[in-house]
């Protein structure tokens, strides 16, 4: 299964390798990009002043690639990168990690602090 259609559009071809493969790792495996394409998911617009030459002549094309391939919720603020990342070492963890993860989040809620900084469940005699 394809997971981006790199033939939707003919400028996809122009996007430099190593930043077409930053995009993919990011979108596919939530592997963290460098500054210029973290700052292009993120849409800002510092990336116009990090890109290199080479990048900069294809900014359209990546900008079009991320808008129109890649899953809405990895792109578009600092909060969605976040929460992606998030999702993606979820994913990764393995069943023994996701369970250990879960009790441990369990004993937060019964044992750990309430809204109101005091400890225990919160309830009051």
């Amino acid at each position: 299964m394809q997971f981006y259609n790199l033939d939707h559009d003919p400028r996809y071809s122009l996007i430099p390798d190593r930043i077409m493969g930053a995009l993919i790792d990011w979108g596919k495996e939530g592997r963290p990009p460098g500054g210029f394409v973290t700052a292009v998911l993120c849409g800002d617009l510092k990336a116009v002043s990090l890109a290199d030459a080479e990048t900069y002549t294809h900014l359209r094309a990546i900008i079009a690639f991320v808008h129109n391939q890649m899953p809405h919720r990895c792109h578009g603020s600092a909060e969605k990168m976040a929460a992606w990342q998030k999702e993606k070492d979820e994913e990764h963890l393995t069943a023994e990690e996701r369970k250990e993860r879960g009790a441990a989040r369990r004993r937060e809620l019964i044992y750990g602090e309430n809204a109101r900084g005091e400890e225990g469940c919160g309830w009051s005699a």
